[in-house]
């Protein structure tokens, strides 16, 4: 008898289910993507927004184990972080940057009917003015710095893309709006006449 009890229990925490239409319903109303996972990683439901972002029809991807089909995310944040959900049974919010698209994604992922749910947002305008306004607040303080001290500073980014400080245009003598900013400048102030040549080459090189 307890054998066959072992046996059934193994048999039915090794079921698969599918959301109900009920369940679906609540889901796919969600202006975010949203995936359903089971306690084995299978796939119990993925919304229309998700299928959009992935390109894939979701009523393909019901009952796959998302990592045997998204191979590529197995052992990143979202497997660690999903993992931990079901160890845990304790919501978990992480995000999640693409260098290529410089793009964020937030996923709040929380344990639901013995499986994760995992709600993502796109939150890369947020996330982007929030670096605009870093940059901006350094860039105001350095501003602020080079003018008390008098010193200027220069980057030049190659190929060809050269930045200058408001204190080097007010020490160069240079009106920004005029004159842009130009190697040769700052050469004629701080090399001596007779080491511009070998200035000159040491660039091009």
């Amino acid at each position: 008898m307890h054998v066959e009890a072992e046996a059934s229990s193994l048999s039915s925490q090794s079921e698969f289910r599918p959301l109900t239409p009920e369940q679906a319903t609540l889901f796919e109303s969600s202006p975010n993507p949203v995936l359903v996972l089971d306690v084995h990683f299978r796939i119990r439901f993925v919304n229309r927004i998700a299928g959009q972002l992935g390109h894939v029809d979701p009523a393909e991807l019901i009952g796959l184990n998302v990592w045997e089909r998204y191979p590529e995310f197995k052992g990143t944040i979202f497997h660690q972080a999903y993992a931990a959900v079901l160890d845990e049974q304790v919501a978990r919010r992480f995000e999640e940057y693409t260098a290529d698209s410089d793009s964020w994604r937030s996923v709040l992922a929380y344990p639901a009917d013995g499986g994760v749910v995992a709600v993502l947002e796109d939150v890369t305008l947020q996330r982007r003015a929030e670096r605009a306004l870093r940059e901006s607040e350094q860039a105001l303080a350095l501003a602020r710095a080079q003018a008390v001290a008098a010193i200027g500073s220069w980057m030049w980014t190659l190929p060809d893309t050269l930045q200058w400080s408001a204190e080097t245009f007010r020490i160069l003598g240079v009106d920004p709006i005029a004159i842009a900013p130009d190697l040769n400048l700052i050469r004629d102030h701080i090399v001596d006449e007779d080491e511009r040549e070998e200035w000159t080459r040491a660039l091009e090189g």
